[in-house]
């Protein structure tokens, strides 16, 4: 895992698990914590 075995966090803007960290060896190891979403309001966000 990525920072001596302490995983990290990252962001995406789109669907699936895409792991940035150590390349092919684990690209699809991950969890979705939370999904974000826009809304009409200014710094607004929300998660379903």
């Amino acid at each position: 895992m990525a920072f001596r075995g302490k995983g990290g966090d990252w962001i995406q803007n789109k669907s699936g698990i895409e792991n940035p960290y150590f390349g092919s060896s684990m690209f699809t190891c991950g969890e979705l914590k939370e999904r974000l979403t826009l809304t009409s309001e200014k710094g607004g966000r929300s998660s379903p």
